[in-house]
């Protein structure tokens, strides 16, 4: 979330594509727990998170 913050703060709008990123399990977390967490994160308050089939370039 770094990166989307940073991206924020230096005026970019940033959206982030829910299902075009991806982790491991960890330690403490499932790969899946810790995506839905990425994409909760942001969502709204330094992001749109949006599926890549509703990307538009």
């Amino acid at each position: 979330m770094f990166a989307v913050r940073g991206a924020v703060e230096r005026g970019y709008v940033v959206t982030l594509v829910s299902d075009a990123h991806s982790t491991f399990d960890s330690r403490v977390a499932r790969a899946r727990d810790i995506i839905a967490i990425q994409n909760d994160t942001p969502s709204g308050s330094f992001a749109t998170v949006v599926p890549a089939a509703d990307v538009e370039f």
